[in-house]
């Protein structure tokens, strides 16, 4: 007579335990990646900090504003128009065309000679189809956007924007338009750090990515603020996690 042996399945006491590991692993991947977006966010902040020294450093050392002065004086690149605004203003403030004082602010403060910020960048017109973004404006923290700059020409004041992108819909114009780059609990997280944690509200301003220009403030939105932002009365949708929100920071000098 032929002795066949059962096989036995897990017991719930070894699938609990199973499935204990499983969770643990998943918990500990998840806190990984929370720490991993944290000290992104945090050195995003340093560079933040670093570049408005610069300006002001720029400015106590050349009399001017980087990008706008007339550049030959120093042996730098650039004929600016030392009005003490990043032209083009808002109206045109996508615009990298090899004359733009918003290209040839960060070639000045990489220049040799002046050396402010680290890298070198090279004002250009920018060609979407051989060039590499990174060529003419800093890559940030957060890895998949870049540094920017713009003015506000009707109020005479200049902002960094965190959200360049190449529009390659514009060929070889050698435009550029902000992108978003942030959840709204990235953006509140930085805006409460540097700000007041409101997203149209001090030097710190939460903005939609757009198509036609350099900013757009979310009026109406409710991805990256909640309603009411138009108002000043809005506050950023800590509920959404979707990438929504783009920041734009006033520089002051």
């Amino acid at each position: 007579m032929k002795c066949t042996k059962s096989k036995k399945g897990f017991t719930l006491v070894e699938l609990s335990i199973v499935l204990v590991i499983i969770s643990l692993i998943v918990a500990s991947v998840l806190v990984g990646q929370d720490l991993i977006r944290a000290a992104e966010i945090n050195k995003l902040i340093s560079e933040h900090d670093d570049y408005a020294s610069a300006v002001a450093t720029f400015r106590l050392r050349y009399n001017g504003l980087a990008g706008d002065i007339d550049g030959s004086v120093f042996g730098f690149s650039g004929d600016g128009d030392n009005n003490g605004v990043l032209d083009p203003g808002i109206d045109d403030a996508s615009s990298l065309a090899a004359t733009s004082e918003n290209v040839y602010f960060w070639s000045h403060l990489g220049a040799t000679g002046a050396q402010l910020i680290s890298g070198s960048f090279t004002p250009a017109l920018f060609d979407v189809s051989t060039d590499n973004m990174d060529d003419i404006l800093p890559e940030s923290a957060i890895g998949t956007v870049n540094w920017g700059v713009y003015a506000n020409s009707s109020i005479d004041v200049n902002y960094f924007v965190l959200g360049p992108a190449n529009d390659s819909s514009n060929g070889t114009d050698g435009k550029y338009n902000t992108e978003d780059a942030l959840t709204p609990l990235d953006a509140y997280s930085i805006d409460i750090k540097l700000d007041d944690g409101l997203p149209n509200q001090g030097y710190v301003r939460a903005g939609e990515g757009s198509n036609t220009d350099a900013w757009t403030l979310p009026d109406g939105d409710t991805t990256c603020a909640n309603s009411g932002v138009e108002q000043d009365s809005g506050t950023y949708n800590l509920d959404a996690t979707a990438i929504a929100c783009t920041l734009r920071f006033e520089m002051r000098y």
